[in-house]
């Protein structure tokens, strides 16, 4: 028997046996019985072949099959299933009750917003129950393989983990189609590699995965919550980036055709022997949402905070590079593979605010910059520079007065540098040798703001210097030079009448 709609898809239902037919009806009693293959094909339908060793029914008796279902070509939004004589039992009570048992391994594959799940197996050991309201059961956690994931610029290879239900059910619905179950993955590890030419190894971890199923069908919740989820990336020889979280959390909801995301994470830490300091603390919340038809999710960072910190140094005679700070009020946004953020710098001790901050980032190039914008520092009683660094401390004493700073950190997969203009409009200050320096004026480039050095040449002007006897009208010409040396190329100043000039020389 054969059956054909307009779109071309074909349905066949045939004896399973050539020595017996596919159904028999026995009277008096109307039971049915038999051995059918139905097989499906064509039109855009998936291939699919059902081959069910017995059919069993009888009046006021369970409608009752057993057979295998080969899956091939099942696709949807680049998405598709597909199994392979996958045993499936079936029973149906009178009043229309039933349950479905599959057991064998399905194949998965599809889209994960940007990225894709490759050739995922599930090892099948379920039961689809309904009476009504539904239930999707296992016969314990469902073991599964992936072949690979592909997100946020990131390729994983094979892993396994388990799928173990939440109060019995993976996903279930009452009566009035309240969803509930769930489910969750222990000890998950990844392995696998950045995307780009570097391709370095990358790791993916968390201790336990929970997620939680809501609302009702056509607008179904999901909700995840990871514990301590962890990323690792072998940037170099001795050089591991780490990302660690204390938890994460995605709250999903699917409903009239579309989506979107909302969650949050905590007490999150970022770790780069390349960085000058470390990352702690980090909190804040997100959202993902469509972007349009055809494109990319949207997703967004906002309200996040963070601790930097720097590292110790290398030896006791030197200096942190500078002492705790802030990040505040920072969104993100990830678009089309790229990252946007900004936010505030502020000194954790007080939160005095220093300064704003703006930063791209290609994902999958590895790359991006970030630029560092105080507009006005005002030196006082209340913020000296050895407050931002200890570097600065018995350099420069009793600053007055307002200066500026552009910085910029740019980043590869390989470096991080960072360079910047100081500016200031008529400071003052002492120092250990020269107790009144006033009114300086000028722009200073430096070339390493991690090791504070500049190029030759840079240039100031000084109002006044008194060592003991008053020089006015400074015009000095100097660079700075690493473990704090200063390089007096040209100074002259107005000095009784006429003009007081110092010899080049190195200052330690």
């Amino acid at each position: 028997m054969e059956a054909r709609a307009a779109s071309g898809t074909v349905l066949r239902l045939a004896p399973l046996r050539n020595d017996a037919p596919a159904l028999v009806i026995q009277w008096p009693g109307a039971a049915l019985h038999g051995a059918v293959a139905l097989e499906l094909s064509g039109g855009g339908a998936p291939t699919a072949s059902l081959l069910l060793d017995t059919v069993d029914w009888s009046p006021g008796a369970p409608f009752e099959a057993d057979g295998t279902l080969t899956l091939s070509n099942w696709r949807a939004d680049n998405a598709s299933i597909a199994t392979n004589e996958l045993i499936v039992a079936i029973a149906i009570a009178p009043e229309g009750s039933g349950r479905i048992d599959f057991r064998g391994p399905a194949r998965i594959t599809g889209p994960i917003g940007e990225g894709e799940v490759r050739d995922m197996v599930a090892a099948l050991d379920l039961a689809v129950t309904w009476r009504p309201g539904w239930r999707v059961t296992p016969n314990g956690c469902t073991q599964m393989q992936l072949g690979g994931l592909d997100v946020a610029g990131f390729s994983f290879g094979s892993g396994a983990f388990a799928l173990c239900p939440l109060n019995g059910a993976l996903i279930a619905a009452d009566a009035s189609q309240n969803l509930s179950g769930g489910f969750s993955i222990r000890s998950l590890g990844l392995n696998g590699r950045m995307a780009g030419p570097e391709a370095q190894p990358a790791r993916l971890g968390a201790q336990n995965v929970v997620g939680q199923f809501r609302g009702r069908t056509g607008d179904m919740t999901l909700l995840l919550e990871a514990q301590t989820p962890s990323l690792e990336i072998d940037m170099g020889e001795e050089r591991t980036l780490a990302i660690a979280l204390q938890s994460a959390t995605a709250d999903a909801r699917i409903y009239g055709g579309t989506w979107r995301v909302d969650g949050a994470f905590r007490s999150g830490t970022l770790n780069d022997p390349s960085l000058p300091g470390s990352v702690s603390t980090i909190t804040g919340e997100w959202e993902a949402a469509p972007q349009g038809s055809g494109e990319g999710p949207i997703i967004q960072v906002r309200s996040g905070e963070a601790l930097l910190t720097a590292h110790e140094p290398a030896t006791e005679n030197e200096r942190t590079l500078f002492n705790p700070m802030r990040l505040t009020d920072v969104t993100a946004i990830v678009r089309d593979g790229d990252i946007n953020a900004r936010g505030d710098i502020a000194l954790a001790d007080g939160r005095r605010q220093l300064a704003g901050f703006t930063a791209f980032h290609d994902i999958s190039e590895g790359a991006g910059n970030t630029r560092i914008l105080a507009t006005n520092i005002v030196f006082d009683g209340t913020l000296q520079p050895y407050h931002i660094t200890e570097r600065a401390r018995g350099m420069v004493e009793n600053v007055q007065g307002a200066a500026s700073m552009v910085a910029d950190v740019p980043w590869t997969n390989d470096a991080l540098t960072a360079a910047g203009t100081m500016s200031t409009t008529g400071v003052s200050f002492a120092t250990a040798t020269m107790p009144i320096i006033q009114d300086v004026r000028g722009s200073i480039y430096f070339d390493d703001l991690f090791n504070l050095t500049t190029p030759p040449g840079q240039s100031a002007t000084v109002g006044l210097l008194n060592p003991g006897l008053a020089a006015r009208n400074g015009r000095l010409r100097f660079q700075l030079l690493s473990e704090q040396r200063l390089t007096i190329e040209q100074a002259d100043f107005d000095f009784a009448g006429g003009t007081l000039a110092m010899a080049p020389t190195t200052i330690t």
